[in-house]
């Protein structure tokens, strides 16, 4: 299924159904609480990764 990235609107194919990058993705609860707080559908990958990156970094 096709969908628009609410971060970045870009397209991209989500195949939550079958084998999706997502699913092997793994996000600590600070990135999933994150995600949940701001959007209520799916991000892209990119997005997805850069999302994980600035929270996962340590400072």
């Amino acid at each position: 299924m096709e969908k628009q990235c609410e971060r970045c609107e870009s397209t991209f194919q989500c195949t939550l159904n079958g084998s999706c990058w997502c699913t092997t993705t793994h996000l600590n609860e600070k990135v999933k609480d994150y995600i949940a707080e701001l959007y209520e559908d799916c991000l892209c990958e990119n997005c997805i990764k850069e999302i994980k990156a600035l929270l996962e970094t340590p400072k």
